[in-house]
């Protein structure tokens, strides 16, 4: 169930258009976190859009994700699941996405529908090269798009290697551990058995995910982290896999 103050906000507006009920929940959460972040110094370090995305687009909830940008907490979007590439450009551009959950059919110009959009493939791809320069990162669920998206049959059908091929930001999720009954770690070794990837890919997508997380401190420490990251990995890279012989 939901609580009470969302029970009475849906009873009370119970005759308004759907997108201005989500609209005003979603304003009154974003008001919530940015209130206990300045008033009560909870680490609270990001604000999320999940859930079903058919029917349910993130430009419901603009003022929910802009109201959480002007007081600089980091932002997740569910787009490019359920709707094409102009979901996720209007995460990014409406909602100022710093992450974008899915993001599956990114590449997809075939699902475009805005007529103003003439050229469909050079939309796509100044939004992928945007994504990319940017550091946009894209929250990949692989079985969890096997699962759910027909169109996704098996692994090669996903689009994570593109998206790799292109320089995105790749960060590997599970989206629901249970539900699709899977970690993390199943995710990468799918990925790379499937996908036939190396060891540089391996430590990339890991990486990725550990540069694109929403850290509790500064930048500066944030970057120590990762540095931290790096290094450990590369320690157990040498403890764990075999090494490549020298050429003779």
């Amino acid at each position: 169930g939901m609580s009470p103050y969302f029970a009475d906000l849906l009873r009370v507006m119970s005759r308004a258009p759907k997108a201005e009920i989500f609209s005003m929940a979603s304003l009154e959460m974003a008001r919530t976190a940015a209130q206990l972040v300045e008033e009560e110094g909870l680490p609270i370090v990001g604000f999320d859009l999940a859930g079903e995305e058919s029917g349910y687009p993130a430009i419901y909830h603009k003022q929910a994700y802009q109201y959480a940008h002007s007081h600089f907490i980091k932002k997740t979007v569910h787009a490019g699941e359920a709707y094409g590439p102009e979901s996720i450009f209007q995460a990014i551009t409406a909602c100022y996405a710093n992450r974008i959950g899915h993001g599956t059919f990114l590449f997809a110009d075939d699902m475009i529908k805005d007529p103003a959009i003439k050229d469909k493939k050079r939309f796509v791809y100044n939004l992928v090269n945007y994504i990319a320069s940017q550091r946009i990162a894209i929250e990949v669920c692989v079985t969890s798009n096997l699962q759910t998206i027909p169109a996704i049959a098996t692994v090669q059908d996903h689009p994570v290697k593109k998206m790799i091929e292109n320089g995105l930001s790749v960060s590997v999720c599970t989206d629901n551990r249970l539900v699709s009954n899977t970690s993390v770690s199943r995710e990468l070794e799918l990925i790379v058995s499937k996908l036939g990837l190396g060891r540089k890919e391996l430590r990339n997508l890991i990486v990725a995910g550990f540069k694109s997380s929403f850290f509790p401190d500064s930048y500066v420490h944030r970057r120590a982290f990762v540095r931290q990251v790096i290094q450990r990995y590369s320690e157990l890279e040498q403890e764990l896999l075999p090494q490549p012989k020298a050429a003779k």
